[in-house]
């Protein structure tokens, strides 16, 4: 009964071992995931604020393809905005848990 009980204390042990590992293992590459998030939304707000920018410059051409690359850039603009945004939100979110 007792090498039952050692023999099975053992294959535990070695299990909490090989857990442990990869609970280090994926921690690791968590924090590597959110500190790569965190520069790209850094990066995600200064592209906002150079678009901004841009797009606040009056134009001095009234031809359609100039307003439709204006167009575009505040298309572009917005998709930065709502992903950065996204990105902050998941990171509340994760701060609040």
């Amino acid at each position: 009964m007792i090498i039952i009980l050692t023999i099975t204390s053992s294959i535990l042990f070695i299990l909490l071992c090989v857990t442990i590992y990869y609970l280090f293992k994926l921690t690791k590459i968590l924090l590597i995931i959110e500190d790569n998030m965190q520069n790209s939304c850094d990066t995600l707000d200064e592209c906002y604020g150079t678009i901004s920018e841009i797009v606040k410059k009056p134009l001095f051409y009234d031809s359609p393809e100039i307003r439709s690359v204006l167009v575009q850039i505040e298309n572009s603009r917005n998709a930065v905005l709502y992903v950065a945004n996204n990105i902050a939100l998941n990171n509340i979110d994760k701060k609040e848990n």
